[in-house]
């Protein structure tokens, strides 16, 4: 009598377990375990700086992770106060994908593509999409990968072969400056001057308000020619004069005295000292 009570204590202890089994299994149903492959993608450039009123070029770029790819989406998220983006910013010239669709949403842009023909993709750094984003107010920027973004294999049935841990880690920062005009310098008055206008600077200038730098063949602009003798034509003339004079000394004509004589001998040839010297100093 004891076997059987204790069989049968046994017996109902098995069905409160087994039941139980099957409570936890309608409560937390198994999943199946995804296998993540190792395809990515990535933003180029990471970062730069461009400025308001010019576009934003960006380009998404996949690594099949070694395995050939049939298709891939990306959707990427930006600020719509800072960027805007049209289907016309979203571009497949020279992508390795064709056919892309795209699909804008409030501040996120998206294209998926899937090659035709049977054709695959495999490798790394291959162009998805390039997208041109208009700028719209100065400050720093982030794009980043949004949901459904994802790398298929080449399967019959095409897989999901993305490493997401890696694309969470993905952003690209971006920079807008105010835009500015640009400038050059010129010597005006022997002063360097900021004038609107892209060009070389002139006049050896190298900062506004400076003195110019001249060079000699700047200096004299082909208008005057130089010479680095000094001018002899004052001497030869007081030669003349004073042989003159002393021509009519001699004849009689004029009998000045010795000591103006001397004293105009003096005088011409301070003023030829002081000729030779001012030339050199010029």
């Amino acid at each position: 009598m004891r076997n059987i009570t204790s069989v049968a204590t046994k017996t109902a202890r098995g069905f409160v377990c087994l039941g139980l089994a099957f409570t936890l299994l309608k409560i937390a149903p198994l999943s199946p375990v995804l296998a993540e492959g190792d395809a990515t993608l990535s933003l180029s450039p990471t970062t730069s700086q461009v400025q308001k009123g010019s576009n934003l070029v960006v380009m998404v770029l996949v690594d099949t992770g070694g395995v050939a790819s049939s298709g891939a989406s990306a959707f990427v998220s930006y600020p719509t106060d800072k960027l805007a983006i049209t289907e016309a910013g979203i571009s497949e010239e020279g992508a390795a994908y064709t056919f892309p669709i795209k699909e804008l949403k409030t501040g996120i842009v998206g294209v998926s593509s899937v090659p035709t023909g049977g054709a695959t993709v495999t490798g790394t750094g291959k162009l998805l999409v390039t997208l041109t984003f208009s700028t719209l107010a100065t400050g720093d920027v982030t794009l980043a990968f949004s949901t459904g973004t994802k790398v298929l294999d080449a399967q019959s049935s095409p897989q999901d072969i993305t490493n997401y841990t890696a694309i969470e880690t993905v952003e690209g920062t971006y920079t807008i400056v105010a835009a500015t005009t640009s400038t050059h310098l010129e010597c005006q008055s022997n002063v360097c001057v900021s004038v609107a206008g892209a060009g070389s600077n002139t006049g050896g200038c190298s900062a506004a308000g400076a003195a110019c730098n001249l060079s000699s063949s700047e200096e004299d602009d082909g208008n005057e020619e130089t010479d680095d003798q000094p001018d002899t034509g004052f001497l030869e003339n007081t030669i003349i004069l004073l042989l003159g004079s002393m021509t009519l000394v001699s004849l009689g004509i004029i009998t000045p005295s010795l000591n103006l004589t001397n004293k105009l001998r003096t005088k011409i040839i301070e003023r030829f000292e002081k000729k030779v010297l001012d030339d050199h100093e010029a």
